[in-house]
Formats: C-alpha cells, sequence, structure tokens
C-alpha cells in the first residue's frame, strides 16, 4: 500500500494560487493607475493621485510598477515551489526507509530495522508512527539479547534487558512473561547461592569441630 502524503504539501500550492491572485489583482490595480492619474514631480518622483500643480504625467511609472508586481509573484511562486519540492522529497526518502525497515522488523532482523527507521526518522522527525516502529525494533532487539542470557542463566543482565524493553513496548505481553521468568530463576538462583554457602560453612564448621575433637582426645590418652 501506497502512503499517502499529509495535508500540509497542499499548503504550498494553495499558497501559490493566493499569491497569484492576490499580485495579478495588484499589478492590474496599478497598470490602471497609468489612465487614472500617475504623475510626475520635477525631480522625477513618480506619485499616483491629482498633482499638486505644475507635474508632468509619466505613463512609465505604471507599467513598472505593474512589472515589478509581476516579480514579486515569480519570486513568490518560485519558493512556493521549492519548499514544496523539498518537503515532497524528505517524505518520499522517508517513508522510502520506513519501507524497508518494515522488511526487516517483519524478518525479525530488530538492528536492520533500527538503522532503517532512524534514518527515516531523520527526515520525518515528527512522525509519530515511525518513532512508534523504531520503539518497536528496539524492544525487540533487547527482548532477543533478553533471551540469549537467560539461556545462558545470567539472570542479572537477563532482568535488565527485559526491562529496558519494556521501557520502548510496555504493553508487551511477550516481554512481561519473559521478565517474570527471568525475574523467577534470579530469585531461585540467589537463594541457591545462599543455599550453597550455608552450605559451606556447615562444613567448614563440622570439620572444625572435628579437629578439636581429635585434640582433645589425643590430649586425654
Amino acid at each position: 500500500m501506497s502512503p499517502r502524503y499529509p495535508v500540509p504539501l497542499l499548503v504550498p500550492l494553495l499558497l501559490v494560487i493566493f499569491l497569484m491572485t492576490f499580485t495579478v489583482r495588484e499589478s492590474a490595480a496599478e497598470m490602471d493607475g497609468v489612465a487614472t492619474g500617475w504623475w510626475s514631480d520635477a525631480e522625477g518622483n513618480n506619485y499616483y493621485g491629482n498633482p499638486s500643480g505644475g507635474s508632468s504625467y509619466s505613463g512609465s511609472s505604471g507599467y513598472s510598477s505593474g512589472y515589478s508586481g509581476y516579480d514579486r509573484l515569480g519570486e513568490a511562486v518560485s519558493q512556493a515551489l521549492s519548499n514544496w519540492a523539498e518537503m515532497q522529497s524528505r517524505y518520499s526518502q522517508g517513508y522510502q526507509l520506513t519501507s524497508q525497515g518494515d522488511k526487516f522488523l517483519g524478518q525479525g532482523d530488530f538492528d536492520q530495522a533500527i538503522a532503517y527507521y532512524e534514518q527515516a526518522s531523520s527526515y520525518l522527525p515528527e512522525n509519530r508512527a515511525i518513532l512508534e516502529k523504531l520503539n518497536r525494533a528496539r524492544a525487540g532487539s533487547l527482548n532477543k539479547k533478553g533471551k540469549e542470557y537467560h539461556k545462558q542463566g545470567d539472570w542479572a543482565n537477563a532482568v535488565a534487558a527485559y526491562q529496558q524493553a519494556l521501557g520502548y513496548n510496555p504493553n508487551s505481553r511477550d516481554i512481561r512473561q519473559n521478565l517474570r521468568m527471568a525475574e523467577k530463576g534470579q530469585s531461585y538462583e540467589q537463594i541457591r547461592q545462599k543455599d550453597w554457602h550455608l552450605k559451606q560453612q556447615m562444613a567448614q564448621t563440622s570439620r572444625e569441630l572435628m579437629q578439636k575433637a581429635e585434640t582433645i582426645t589425643q590430649e586425654l590418652t
């Protein structure tokens, strides 16, 4: 499905139409002034209205004003079209990169998806859909790392990875379930470690008591 360009792309075109309408009307009014009272004083300054006296009519001033109106129109149209082309290019680049990110996300290649989504976000930083996909890819990558630690029995790193993943995708049931299992594994490991240390201490105490008993027996004999 091809992406739709958002409404802001239509704004420059509407601006062009408005500027064309406004400037053409302005220019026409200025050119009409040639027939209704453009005049110049003795110093060559052009004015519009009733001369105060002793002034000569200068028809070229009206046409010059008209031409300047068209110049302003051309500059405005050129700038608007340039802005529109730049915006269209950014959206095109952003959506192409997003499409590539979607492909890798679907394949479970989260690191590649992250790279493309980050590039897409640089073109369209305010696009929420791209940001949501980027967060999902980051969560997927961290969840995958958590599973690797999980298999190794590295519960502390597994828990840390799952917690970071939830920060990017807090609604993921899979990540929450993985986190609970890792936390249980971490708790069991802590209990096992405590039990092991306790047994070591008891064994050490037993050896010390045996040595003392042997010493006492030797002294008595």
